[in-house]
């Protein structure tokens, strides 16, 4: 740490911070260990350089639930002690920001409820090395769907039933059909060779 916030010492306004409102900067003058600052250092190491207030440069770590990673320039509310600095939320984001990134490091995340509702208005991207996915009923709709595989697509099923309303055209180098009990081809008209 390069600076300690001393038990019961008051916080002040410093220039570059009059325009946090009033409630906002009573909140965090009032109590002796919580207090804002703006971040004014990248990331080294899971450490942050944060301006506070009333001026000092202190290290800060971000706080487990402190979910949004910070940026350059953001406001945020920061937890002193003896023992260390932590940022324990982003309070206000300037200008054009980049997207909100929720970094959970090396942990692994789990989501737990009773319902879930994931919403994109534009665009949702998921990215992987390995997806598995486990339900009893998956369902789909869409305007579109193409699906590109580099390797081997493979489907295993009790029963596989394929409706298309228009044409269904498969093409490959070679193809195998094979039925241990019947094979049955229906048409107005059938075309081989």
């Amino acid at each position: 740490m390069t600076s300690e916030m001393q038990p019961g010492r008051e916080t002040k306004v410093n220039e570059r911070d009059k325009e946090i409102s009033a409630p906002l900067l009573a909140l965090f003058t009032r109590t002796d260990h919580l207090t804002i600052g703006r971040v004014c250092g990248s990331e080294d190491h899971g450490v942050w350089r944060i301006s506070a207030l009333p001026g000092d440069t202190v290290l800060a770590r971000v706080a487990v639930s402190c979910l949004v990673k910070p940026q350059l320039d953001d406001l945020v509310q920061l937890y002193q002690t003896a023992r260390g600095c932590w940022v324990l939320a982003i309070l206000e984001r300037s200008g054009d920001a980049e997207a909100v990134v929720l970094d959970f490091g090396a942990a692994s995340l789990r989501i737990q409820a009773h319902g879930m509702l994931l919403q994109a208005s534009d665009r949702l991207d998921f990215e992987a090395v390995q997806i598995a996915s486990r339900a009893d009923v998956v369902t789909e709709v869409a305007a579109e769907r193409y699906t590109h595989v580099r390797g081997t697509d493979s489907t295993r099923a009790g029963n596989t039933f394929v409706h298309t309303e228009g044409h269904l055209g498969m093409h490959a180098q070679s193809a195998v059909v094979s039925a241990e009990a019947l094979i049955k081809i229906d048409a107005g008209q059938i075309h081989m060779g």
